[in-house]
């Protein structure tokens, strides 16, 4: 039998990818409710309680992330969010870790539901709906 692979830790996490994340640190204005699911303020600090990580958190851990980078971007919105989708399932790769589809299947619906209100010519429209036809 294969030996399971031990997770990173969300703290050895952020390290690896040079993230600045408070940890409900004492004198933290951000609620706690704000930190268990996860939010990013305005200077990219991403708010965060340490727990035990499991796959679907870590997706979500990184994804909440790089949502905030690409809502920076005066793009469209549905657009932005496709780039959140991609560019986590590539960070997930790039640090070893094998994202399921199963694990990222809200967020593909999400932008489906986003897609239905694109105008057809739109850029990029095209691009996106090819990739959600391999999800």
């Amino acid at each position: 039998m294969a030996e399971r692979r031990r997770l990173p830790t969300y703290p050895e996490l952020a390290a690896k990818l040079l993230w600045n994340v408070c940890w409900d640190k004492p004198g933290c204005p951000i609620p706690i409710h704000e930190h268990v699911k996860g939010f990013v303020d305005e200077g990219g600090i991403l708010h965060w309680t340490d727990r035990r990580a499991t796959r679907s958190g870590i997706r979500r851990f990184v994804f909440t992330r790089e949502r905030w980078v690409f809502r920076q971007r005066a793009r469209p919105s549905w657009f932005n969010y496709y780039e959140a989708i991609r560019q986590t399932t590539r960070m997930l790769t790039a640090i070893g870790l094998v994202e399921g589809p199963q694990y990222r299947a809200r967020d593909v619906a999400r932008l489906r539901a986003q897609m239905v209100n694109v105008p057809r010519n739109s850029p990029h429209r095209e691009e996106v709906k090819r990739w959600l036809e391999t999800q």
